[in-house]
């Protein structure tokens, strides 16, 4: 029996568009999906942007993308 692409595993759960809560910061949303590695994500309460994969978004390890200060 041939199960190539019909595990669990391999069918999404996540789409753009979809909410998930994070531990500490707040509730994001799935902006942009280019693989399990490489999700593009939106914080809803401070409008901050981020890129995480999916096991992340499972554990709820999802942190806001904070860039760097320019040196002075």
């Amino acid at each position: 029996m041939n199960t190539f692409g019909k595990s669990k595993q391999n069918t999404p759960t996540m789409e753009v568009g979809d909410k998930f809560p994070s531990n500490n910061h707040g509730e994001f949303e799935i902006i942009g999906y280019t693989s399990a590695k490489h999700i593009k994500v939106k914080f809803l309460d401070t409008g901050d942007i981020g890129y995480t994969s999916a096991r992340a978004i499972r554990r709820g390890q999802v942190n806001p993308y904070k860039p760097e200060k320019p040196e002075k």
